[in-house]
C-alpha cells in the first residue's frame, strides 16, 4: 500500500493552522512522492507555498531533481541551513523566534522530510533544536512530518489520531545474519560473487577507510560533505552518478551514516546490506535505502551486535541524563563547581530568558534530552538480556521474525568444520592427535577462543550439535592398542552418519 492511499483530498482541505500531521510510513511507501506530486497538485490549485525541508545534502541533491518543474510551489533547504541563516542571533529563543516569523511570512506549509533528525542529530549542534522549537511550537502554518522511524518524535509532538498515517512495509529479506567479528563479514564480502552488489553502513569510518584500501577499484566511499577529515575520500563523480541515477556502479559501496536517510537506491544487484550501527532505527533508514522492485527483489541482511557496547552507551547516556537532572536542580554556582563547567559543551544551549535577573544562562535542549531518555529506555531493555537481544528488538521494529537470522560465525565455522572432519574421516586419533582436534576447535574458529568445555569429547559433540553438524558428522571413542606405545589405549574416530 502507497501513503497517498491513505489521505484523501478530504482529509487536505483540512489541513489548516498550526494542525502537526504525522506520515509514519516504512522506506519505499511513497511518502516523498505524495507530498510532490498529489499535495504538490493540491498546493498549486490554491497559491500555496511550501518549504521542503531535508537533513542530508545527498538527500537534497536528490529532491532538487525532482522538484525542477514544481519550484511554483517548493523552496528547499536543509534543516541546518535555515537554522544557519540566523546563527547570528546569539540568544537562541531569539533565532527561534526570527526563523518562525520568516517562515509564517513566506509560506503556508512546512514539510519535514526524514523527521526522526531532530532527535538523532540532536548532538550536531543547536540546528535540530532550534528546528524543532521553531517548527512545533512558533508556526502558525500546517506542519508535515514524514519518517519511517517517529517514536521519539511522537513523544515530543502531539499528533491527534485524525492525523497520523501509517503504512508498513517490511523489508524483503532473502537471509539473515548477526555477527561479532569483522573478519567473519570480510570473508563473507570475500565470497560474495562479482555480479552481486552490497552495501556497507559504517559507524567508524576509519574502518570503512581500511575496506576502501582492501577492495580499492571494487569500492566506493561515501561520507558526510561537513566531513572535513574525511570528505577527501569521496570520488564525486561516483557520489553524483548515485544521486541522479538511484544506483552505483562498483560492486561495493562504503558508506556512513551520511547515506542513511532519504536517498533511493534501484537495483537488483543489490543484495546485500550490512549495518554495524547500534541503534535500531539508524540500522532501519540504512535498510531503507534499497528500494525493493518486485516481489523476488530480496536482500540478505548482516547486523554487527556488540553487547559490551550496548552496556558502556547505557552508562554513558545515565551519565549525561544526571548531569541534566542535576542542572535542572541545582543553584547554578553549586552546579558550575561540581562539574567544571563541562556541561556547557554538549545538550545545552544559551538563552537571553535569564540573562537580566541573574539565573541560569542555559536551557537544556528539548532533542537532546528526549533522545537520551528514549536511548536509555532501549538500552535497558536489551543490556543483560541475552547476546542477540538487540537483533531481537530490531526483528520488532522491522516486522519480521528473529527466526530468519543465523550467526555468521556459526555458518563459517560449519563449513570450516565440515573440511576438517572430512579430512579426519577412517583416521585413528590417538592423545596428540586429539589435542590437535581440540586445539582447532578451540582456536581455529570464531568465537570459540578459551572455550575449555572443546577439550573433551562429550563439548566437541555438543558443539556439532550447536553448528547443525551432528546429524552428519560424529566424533566417537574405542579402545585399541597404540601401535607406538604398544598398550591399549582410548582413540576417537570420526564416521559421517549419513
Amino acid at each position: 500500500m502507497w501513503i497517498s492511499e491513505k489521505i484523501p483530498k478530504e482529509a487536505i482541505e483540512h489541513w489548516q493552522g498550526n494542525i502537526k500531521i504525522l506520515l509514519n510510513a516504512d522506506c519505499g511507501t511513497g511518502k516523498t512522492s505524495f507530498v510532490l506530486n498529489e499535495l504538490y497538485e493540491y498546493a498549486r490549485e490554491h497559491g500555496w507555498k511550501i518549504l521542503y525541508l531535508s537533513n542530508r545534502n545527498l538527500l537534497k541533491k536528490q529532491i532538487e531533481l525532482e522538484i525542477v518543474d514544481k519550484q511554483d510551489v517548493f523552496t528547499l533547504f536543509n534543516y541546518q541551513k535555515k537554522e544557519y541563516d540566523y546563527r547570528d542571533i546569539p540568544w537562541a529563543d531569539i533565532r527561534q523566534d526570527e526563523l518562525a516569523k520568516a517562515i509564517n511570512e513566506q509560506y503556508d506549509m512546512v514539510v519535514c522530510d526524514e523527521a526522526h533528525y531532530f532527535f538523532t542529530d540532536s548532538w550536531a549542534g543547536t540546528a535540530p533544536n532550534v528546528m524543532l522549537q521553531t517548527i512545533c511550537h512558533l508556526l502558525v502554518i500546517p506542519a508535515i512530518f514524514m519518517t519511517a522511524t517517529p517514536p521519539i518524535l511522537q513523544r515530543y509532538v502531539p499528533f491527534q489520531d485524525e492525523n497520523i498515517f501509517v503504512v508498513k512495509k517490511p523489508p524483503q529479506i532473502e537471509k539473515a545474519y548477526y555477527y561479532s567479528n569483522d573478519e567473519a563479514i570480510e570473508r563473507k564480502i570475500d565470497s560474495i560473487p562479482m555480479d552481486e552488489k552490497v552495501i556497507y553502513f559504517g559507524r567508524k569510518t576509519n574502518r570503512l577507510l581500511e575496506l576502501k584500501e582492501k577492495y580499492n577499484e571494487r569500492c566506493m566511499f561515501v561520507c558526510a560533505e561537513s566531513n572535513d577529515n574525511f570528505r577527501k575520500n569521496v570520488d564525486a563523480e561516483k557520489r553524483d552518478y548515485l544521486i541522479e541515477n538511484n544506483k552505483f556502479e562498483p560492486q561495493i559501496l562504503l558508506t556512513t551514516s551520511a547515506l542513511d536517510n532519504g536517498i533511493n537506491i534501484e537495483d537488483l544487484q543489490v543484495k546485500h546490506i550490512i549495518c554495524d550501527y547500534p541503534d535500531w532505527i539508524t540500522v532501519k533508514q540504512c535498510i531503507g535505502r534499497k528500494r525493493f522492485l518486485h516481489a523476488d527483489d530480496k536482500i540478505n541482511l548482516y547486523i554487527k551486535i556488540d553487547p559490551q557496547m550496548y552496556h558502556g552507551l547505557l552508562t554513558e547516556y545515565k551519565k549525561k541524563l544526571k548531569t541534566m537532572l542535576d542542572y535542572q536542580e541545582s543553584d547554578i554556582a553549586d552546579f558550575a563547581t561540581a562539574y567544571n563547567e563541562i556541561f556547557f559543551k554538549e545538550g545545552f544551549v544559551f538563552t537571553d530568558k535569564y540573562k537580566d535577573i541573574g539565573e541560569k544562562p542555559f536551557l537544556i535542549l528539548d532533542s537532546v534530552y528526549y533522545k537520551i531518555r528514549y536511548d536509555i529506555e532501549f538500552f535497558e531493555d536489551i543490556v543483560g538480556h541475552g547476546r542477540t537481544a538487540f537483533v531481537e528488538r530490531l526483528c520488532d521494529e522491522l516486522g519480521i521474525s528473529f527466526k530468519i537470522f543465523r550467526c555468521l560465525e556459526d555458518e563459517f565455522n560449519s563449513i570450516d568444520t565440515a573440511e576438517k572432519l572430512e579430512s579426519l574421516i577412517d583416521k585413528i586419533l590417538w592423545k596428540e592427535e586429539q589435542k590437535e582436534l581440540s586445539q582447532f576447535f578451540k582456536n581455529g574458529l570464531y568465537r570459540l577462543k578459551k572455550d575449555s568445555r572443546c577439550n573433551k569429547l562429550k563439548g566437541i559433540n555438543n558443539y556439532l550439535k550447536k553448528i547443525k553438524l551432528d546429524e552428519s558428522y560424529e566424533i566417537v571413542s574405542k579402545q585399541g592398542k597404540n601401535p607406538e606405545t604398544k598398550k591399549r589405549q582410548t582413540y576417537w574416530t570420526i564416521r559421517r552418519k549419513n
